[in-house]
């Protein structure tokens, strides 16, 4: 054997290695294969995947288990449980020589599973206030952007809710309207101004809230039964519309129409149409109504028939 400087622990640690230098064997029959040098080995058998390596060279250290921190559970690759006021995780990326990242976190699906790179939940018992997330800048140079999010393509960039869809019949670039006898629901607009008007389905936002109506909060599943749709709360995004009431000019304010899930211009009535007093009051108390039906205002033209255009939400 020609090595030096190397540790055996164990009941043929080792074995074959007989020109190797700082290696670490430590447990029965630990690196019973491994030839090189600078190595650490910890099992009780002669795998080439220990419970623990190391390469010392390298700097280097690998769990080939589950690996549990202040706690019993061993249920994920790493299961770490802080107590009291301490951190679980804390990481420091200080290196100014590039891009360089705090935490990187990756998941894949195949077929209809979920897949969620990283996920967030808080248990909530005192009365302090609580964040799944909790962003903050340090620093003066350069652009803070807070949180990135790279899902913002399809044909709108809007900001949506979801919520309960009555008639589980909505599609999206639907006109829709609080539906009166449901709480947190909505249904198809069926007459022009409608007061109830409560937006646009959305076609393919860029940020989407209110996932406790389709997901439980305590295992991320889905949950069963649930039909809900996601309703464009802001930005643009594409709407069903009708040349109900005339062609359709961009800046035009849109409003809900006779037919259903369809938009149409936006007008007031003419004043100087009323016969007497009683008709103006009539004409104005219409006119006040419709003020209160504005979807939003058209980014596009539409001419004739129906069509889809892309609107700016804006309701009134």
């Amino acid at each position: 054997m020609s090595g030096s400087n190397n540790t055996y622990l164990g009941y043929q640690s080792g074995h074959g290695n007989a020109s190797g230098s700082g290696n670490v064997f430590i447990g029965s029959e630990a690196g019973y294969n491994e030839s090189g040098s600078n190595k650490l080995y910890i099992d009780n058998t002669n795998t080439t995947t220990p419970l623990i390596y190391g390469d010392f060279a390298s700097d280097v250290l690998r769990f080939n288990a589950n690996v549990g921190i202040g706690s019993t559970s061993t249920s994920a690759k790493l299961y770490v449980n802080g107590t009291g006021n301490e951190s679980a995780i804390r990481t420091y990326n200080t290196d100014n020589s590039g891009n360089n990242y705090g935490i990187i976190a990756y998941a894949g699906s195949t077929g209809t599973n979920n897949a969620q790179a990283i996920y967030s939940r808080v248990y909530r018992s005192g009365s302090g206030t609580y964040y799944s997330g909790y962003f903050l800048d340090y620093g003066t140079g350069g652009t803070y952007e807070g949180l990135y999010a790279d899902y913002r393509t399809g044909d709108a960039i809007d900001l949506a809710e979801y919520i309960y869809d009555t008639y589980n019949n909505l599609e999206k670039a639907d006109v829709v309207v609080i539906d009166a006898n449901n709480d947190e629901s909505v249904v198809r607009n069926s007459e022009p101004y409608s007061s109830n008007v409560a937006g646009i389905v959305s076609t393919q936002p860029h940020l989407v809230m209110g996932m406790e109506l389709i997901k439980d909060e305590e295992t991320g599943e889905e949950i069963p039964g649930v039909n809900a749709v996601q309703l464009s709360l802001a930005g643009r995004v594409p709407v069903k519309v009708t040349d109900e009431n005339g062609p359709i000019n961009r800046g035009d304010f849109l409003t809900s129409s006779s037919i259903p899930g369809y938009a149409m211009k936006w007008t007031l009535l003419d004043v100087n149409e009323a016969k007497d007093f009683e008709g103006l009051k009539i004409i104005l108390a219409e006119n006040e109504r419709r003020r209160n039906a504005v979807i939003g205002k058209a980014l596009e033209e539409h001419i004739s028939g129906t069509g889809k255009i892309v609107v700016l939400i804006g309701l009134q």
